[in-house]
């Protein structure tokens, strides 16, 4: 009977971590968004001021300052006012609705997130929005191969995560692309407009985020458990 007891216990408690380590981790979201006017809670606001741009130890969207900096370089962008479609705008912890504005630009322009903790794991998004066709191809290099997408819609006012259009009955998280950070600590990402197609890209924003790594069974919990099978032969 006591070692059915305490099997059962180590079973409780190995679930109930497993259950707290699945839960969503609390928003964590360094973002930054283009055009300035409103802006989702705490992101950075950034206006088309002249380029070369560099900003340092950006806040997360709880208000709670990092050591993540941010230099962007290229073509000189302007601002452009647009509100997203509400059914394209994905679920996040605090709202992404004030991604009302955009930088509009013709060239190639590069965004470089900086004092990462080197060869990590992050989370990458990129917001693709426009007031009439949108024409962005972006590429995300970190430690790995880079990965390029395109954001192409004709429809103004879609939002767009990374490579795919945005639903509201989607999560943010699930738009994530995972990029690793270099030995140097950072990830670039770039874009610039489709050859061919219409004039200009636009891009809404960016966002990025340590990705958590995968939950593991605690050693204690775990080693409890097996404990506690044997003693039952």
């Amino acid at each position: 009977m006591f070692m059915s007891s305490l099997v059962a216990r180590c079973r409780a408690i190995v679930l109930a971590t497993l259950a707290a380590s699945a839960a969503p981790a609390p928003a964590a979201i360094v973002g930054i968004d283009f055009g300035g006017g409103t802006t989702p809670q705490n992101w950075t606001p950034l206006h088309a001021s002249p380029v070369p741009i560099s900003l340092s130890n950006l806040p997360n969207d709880t208000g709670a300052p990092t050591t993540v900096d941010l230099t962007l370089a290229g073509a000189q962008p302007g601002d452009f006012s647009q509100d997203p479609s509400a059914g394209t705008i994905p679920t996040h912890a605090y709202s992404l609705a004030g991604i009302g504005e955009y930088w509009f630009g013709v060239g190639p322009m590069t965004a470089t997130f900086s004092d990462l903790p080197p060869s990590s794991d992050f989370r990458v998004w990129v917001f693709g929005l426009r007031a009439f066709a949108m024409n962005n191809r972006v590429t995300i290099a970190g430690a790995g191969a880079p990965v390029t997408f395109d954001q192409v819609d004709l429809t103004p006012g879609n939002l767009w995560i990374n490579g795919a259009l945005g639903s509201s009955a989607n999560s943010l998280l699930s738009y994530a692309q995972v990029h690793t950070s270099t030995a140097a600590g950072t990830i670039t990402i770039s874009w610039l407009e489709i050859p061919n197609l219409t004039a200009g890209w636009a891009i809404g924003g960016l966002a990025i985020e340590p990705a958590p790594a995968p939950a593991t069974i605690p050693f204690a919990a775990a080693a409890a458990l097996a404990v506690a099978r044997r003693r039952r032969r």
